[in-house]
């Protein structure tokens, strides 16, 4: 068990990075080659991948803009698996190994596993990924094939539940569409869109080569050099980002009927993009999920003791370029019920804290199994991919995880103010009131007058809506930020050491919605956080007050 008050940052360092021993080098042609020699192992796993996935709709190749349909990546992972000769499971197939490929949101992958013909398995691996062919007619060939994969996935109830919440959650980010697409934007799809692909992101300065089990980080370059991937090249030239959505959320519920045993629900909460390297909030919302309703919480006690929810509800976590999100997922004859038990448990925890027990346990739960994956070479040498693509190490992230507290993960709790759906309601019957009260004398004068009249009004109480939907607010370690505004956002900042008053107020229809408007004042400054919740905001307050932030 780590114990975070004696153990210093650089001993965790020093310690992870012996029990995740990775050897690795940088070839001239840009390539990364990683490898964890497992003596007493008799197999060998090896994953080439790419930081290539399904958000990557849009980029700059050699100052030419690229715009890609939806699904272009999980295609060309298919296409990529196709050769002149044939299809390269085939070739595995002809050498005993297991072989399989998939593509994610931000990267895609292609391995095998095997126990013998080593050097055979590599070349077939790094020969069909580095000598991509693409026709019309294969290219035709495939739409048929993956749009009946498509289809085979619209029968998936979780997984047609995880993309209606990204789109809840996303107007226009990639992460609302589905891995693969759909079978309209996949018919979009040219050999010059795949090739525009590969020479972007399919370079080897994009890739890395990880190996795990009975093999040699020599014997892995000497397969780079059989297959071209060792020499220097001038790499091309790729620019790409996707800006954060900020603003209201596009839909605030969706529905869907499909057969199944049992109601399937999800909740998610969309959070502030990960900063570039903030590994130590990234872990912190990776743990969210289990703090809050994993099987070691009280309230996942509950729900499962009352069979509110199946025993698999719980909680994920994903972040990419431009977007995350934590959301709640699982099947209950009673979701409305076990989503407002789960938003009480949120605020309750906000406000009292998350027991230190548990996460200890949660913290040691995520240590055990960081260690455990690289005892096994599968998933040694897929998550050293993975951390390489996200520009780490596996050592970096235990050390990173040993690092962490109870306060670092109380601290985050308090970073999320949304407007509630119920104090917009509140605030709109606020502002038609007036003009239900006026509609009648403005009708006896006339007819046309009366509808003029509930037309403004009704724009004006769209406008109030729309103004109050568009108040994102957030909470750092360093500053509180306000963004609102309809037709042009303001974004307003106020440091939390230039705080020098909070004050909460309370009108009765305030109260009736279970809000508070939260006023911060700085030197110069005020801002006003409307339809907090009355918990929240007196947590908030607190925290704003403290002396030692």
């Amino acid at each position: 068990m780590l114990n975070n008050d004696h153990e210093s940052f650089a001993a965790a360092q020093a310690r992870a990075a012996a029990a995740v021993s990775c050897e690795s080098v940088v070839l001239p042609s840009g390539l990364t080659v990683l490898c964890r020699t497992m003596p007493g192992y008799s197999s060998v796993h090896a994953i080439y991948a790419t930081g290539f996935g399904s958000v990557h709709r849009a980029f700059r190749l050699d100052g030419k803009q690229i715009t890609l349909p939806a699904g272009t990546a999980h295609f060309l992972e298919h296409k990529m698996c196709e050769t002149p000769k044939g299809d390269s499971f085939t070739f595995y197939a002809k050498t005993g190994a297991s072989a399989n490929a998939f593509t994610s949101y931000d990267r895609t992958c292609y391995l095998f596993s095997a126990t013998q013909k080593i050097d055979e398995n590599l070349d077939i691996l790094l020969g069909m990924v580095g000598k991509p062919w693409f026709t019309k007619a294969t290219i035709a060939k495939e739409q048929g094939i993956i749009g009946q994969e498509i289809k085979m996935y619209d029968d998936s109830p979780d997984w047609r539940l995880l993309n209606a919440l990204f789109r809840c959650l996303y107007a226009d980010h990639p992460l609302r569409d589905d891995i693969a697409g759909t079978v309209e934007s996949i018919a979009e799809l040219t050999p010059q869109m795949l090739y525009s692909c590969t020479r972007g992101f399919y370079a080897p300065s994009n890739m890395v080569l990880s190996v795990a089990g009975k093999i040699t980080l020599a014997q892995a370059v000497d397969a780079c050099k059989r297959n071209g991937l060792y020499r220097a090249r001038a790499p091309h030239e790729v620019e790409w980002d996707i800006p954060a959505q900020t603003g209201p959320l596009p839909h605030k519920e969706a529905f869907f009927t499909m057969p199944v045993t049992k109601p399937c629900f999800g909740v998610a909460y969309r959070e502030e993009p990960l900063a570039e390297g903030d590994l130590k909030r990234e872990l912190l919302l990776d743990m969210l999920g289990d703090l809050v309703v994993g099987g070691l919480t009280k309230l996942y006690r509950r729900l499962y003791d009352e069979a509110l929810v199946n025993p698999e509800f719980s909680g994920d976590f994903i972040a990419v370029r431009g977007a995350c999100a934590v959301a709640f997922t699982g099947e209950s004859d009673t979701p409305r019920e076990v989503v407002d038990l789960l938003q009480a448990e949120i605020e309750r925890l906000r406000t009292e804290g998350i027991e230190p027990e548990v996460f200890t346990l949660v913290k040691n739960q995520v240590y055990g199994g960081l260690l455990g994956d690289v005892e096994a070479i599968d998933d040694a040498a897929e998550e050293a991919a993975a951390a390489y693509l996200k520009g780490r190490t596996l050592a970096d992230e235990i050390a990173a995880l040993a690092a962490l507290t109870v306060d670092d993960a109380n601290e985050l709790l308090r970073t999320a103010l949304v407007l509630p759906p119920r104090a917009r309601r509140v605030l709109c019957v606020w502002a038609a009131v007036p003009g239900l009260v006026c509609a009648p004398f403005a009708f006896w004068q006339s007819v046309w007058a009366g509808a003029v009249f509930c037309i403004v009004w009704a724009a004006l109480v769209a406008l109030v809506r729309a103004r109050c939907c568009s108040f994102v607010a957030a909470l750092t370690a360093d500053s509180i930020t306000v963004q609102a505004g309809v037709a042009v956002p303001v974004l307003r900042r106020i440091p939390r050491r230039a705080v020098t008053g909070v004050q909460l107020l309370r009108t009765p229809l305030l109260w009736a919605a279970g809000c508070t408007v939260l006023l911060v004042r700085s030197p110069g400054l005020q801002l006003v956080l409307p339809g907090i919740p009355a918990a929240q905001a007196t947590a908030l307050a607190a925290v704003l007050m403290e002396g030692d932030v």
